[in-house]
């Protein structure tokens, strides 16, 4: 895991251990797939709003083709979120991601 965060300018928080006073707006992952098919994605977080434990933020459901794009914005941002994961729990292929994005809210 990575142990800083981007700078502000572009707004991306890398994979990893970031500021816990940032607050988190949207998760992006571009899918690498090969069959397509039914997938389950868990998104875990974790510090010092979860009580340093993974929490579960949201689940991804749903058909899915390699090259896609799985987006999701909370209603109200993510806070205290120093750990973010991504877990495949059903999937038809090898687990893979061409790009994990966790973007600060604006």
């Amino acid at each position: 895991m990575c142990d800083c965060c981007r700078d502000e300018a572009d707004r991306r928080i890398l994979w990893g251990n970031c500021v816990a006073s940032s607050s988190i707006g949207k998760i992006r992952l571009l899918v690498s797939q090969s069959p397509n098919g039914e997938t389950t994605h868990r998104v875990w977080g974790k510090g010092a709003s979860t009580g340093e434990a993974y929490q579960l933020l949201y689940e991804f459901q749903g058909f899915t083709t390699d090259g896609q794009v799985l987006e999701y914005s909370p209603s109200t941002p993510w806070t205290g979120i120093q750990f973010v994961k991504v877990e495949t729990v059903v999937s038809p292929s090898w687990v893979s991601w061409r790009e994990i994005e966790v973007l600060r809210a604006s």
